[in-house]
């Protein structure tokens, strides 16, 4: 009976400081982000989209434009393209408005075989129109037959992105609507802004095709949102996080939006993850600004004191609901990339930390918004999340 103890401990003594190894390899070896982003991409295919392209939603069965663009812009990050154009092909088959609505952007929701809500959505029209654009300089082989070809079509859908769903206040200032809002008589707007839909390196690329000055304006609007948000709202001092919504005077004060979330949540949690990519792609000093002097100073803050970081928080800083997410801790990586320290690297460790390697999905496996975002964190550790229009070059 000894001898099997002796036995038994001699074991744990050998492999453990494998193991010990194994998990210092796993969290701080540089290949291990690619090895997670290729194995995270297999398993977000085969959990979230259908053989036709259908990026589904599982909990509501249904497909919504910002989930097929998240797809598009990662297929071709990933240089896959059989996996684009069948994406390609079902969001022009099921979403495109051009037929039913005569412009090029996307239906928000489709649902049993049919779209149920035309209104588009800002957000899904620009991650689109810049995966289009990545796809045309890393295919030059071209869409397959029967779609347009990439830049042809994100050329129209740019230009009804600035048409349809952009105004401007009183003041001129030009803002990005988060849908088709319509005529609003002069002097009396009060306009709804998603902070989270602004993505200004989305916006410089969109000038290099294109050469529109308004493409530079929505990117200057894009700081000029998050740093008058990041400090008050509607009278109220801020922490350095973003609501989720919020509305814009004619005065270009910001206000609380009726019946709408002003926490920050599961709407500017993608904040960190767009502005961080004009950091990273156009050395932008605003960038780094806002993500150093708001939410990255602020989640390294409420690190220090929890040794963790919950997801929804009010306005004012507060925990709404004390649970973590690897969606959150993705974003707050973003947000504190810029300074370095150790809570970049800690941050990157959390939001591997509920990383299935058997499924390569995050969390739990029905979440299609986490899975769909959560892997930019090592998208970008591992050079994957680049940007491609610059490069060019097939992926």
């Amino acid at each position: 009976m000894k001898r099997r103890f002796d036995r038994n401990i001699f074991w744990v003594l050998f492999f453990l400081p494998l193991l010990g190894a194994a998990a210092v390899w796993f969290f701080l070896d540089g290949r291990t982000s690619a090895r997670i982003v290729e194995k995270t991409w297999k398993g977000y295919q085969e959990r979230f989209i259908a053989p036709d392209g259908c990026v589904m939603r599982l909990k509501e069965r249904d497909s919504v434009s910002e989930g097929q663009a998240y797809a598009l812009l990662r297929s071709v990050w990933m240089g896959d393209k059989p996996a684009f154009d069948r994406i390609y092909r079902w969001t022009e088959s099921h979403l495109s408005r051009s037929g039913k609505r005569g412009d090029h952007l996307l239906a928000w929701r489709w649902k049993d075989g049919e779209v149920v809500d035309w209104m588009p959505a800002s957000d899904a029209d620009i991650d689109y129109a810049l995966a289009l654009i990545f796809a045309a300089r890393a295919w030059p082989s071209g869409a397959p037959e029967g779609l347009e070809g990439y830049e042809q079509k994100a050329l129209v859908v740019l230009n009804d992105i600035l048409r349809l769903e952009t105004y401007r206040t009183a003041s001129g200032r030009l803002y990005l609507a988060p849908w088709i809002l319509g005529e609003v008589p002069a002097g009396r707007g009060r306009y709804p802004v998603n902070p989270s839909y602004y993505s200004p390196a989305h916006f410089r690329i969109f000038y290099a095709l294109t050469d529109d000055p308004r493409w530079l304006e929505l990117a200057e609007t894009t700081y000029f949102v998050l740093d008058a948000l990041a400090k008050n709202l509607g009278g109220q001092a801020g922490a350095g996080l973003f609501p989720d919504w919020c509305c814009v005077d004619d005065n270009d004060a910001f206000e609380v939006l009726a019946q709408k979330s002003a926490d920050f949540g599961w709407e500017a949690v993608r904040i960190p993850l767009r502005v961080v990519l004009d950091d990273l792609w156009f050395g932008s000093a605003a960038a780094e600004e806002i993500l150093r002097g708001s939410i990255g100073r602020f989640a390294a803050s409420e690190y220090k004191e929890r040794g963790k970081i919950f997801c929804e928080y009010t306005y004012a800083g507060e925990p709404l609901k004390e649970y973590e997410s690897p969606l959150f801790y993705a974003a707050y990586y973003c947000a504190v990339l810029p300074a370095g320290g150790d809570e970049k690297d800690i941050f990157l460790k959390m939001t591997r930390r509920d990383l299935s390697w058997r499924s390569g999905l995050y969390g739990r496996e029905a979440d299609y918004f986490v899975n769909s975002l959560a892997w930019i964190a090592d998208g970008i550790a591992c050079g994957v999340v680049r940007n491609v229009a610059q490069e060019g070059g097939t992926t």
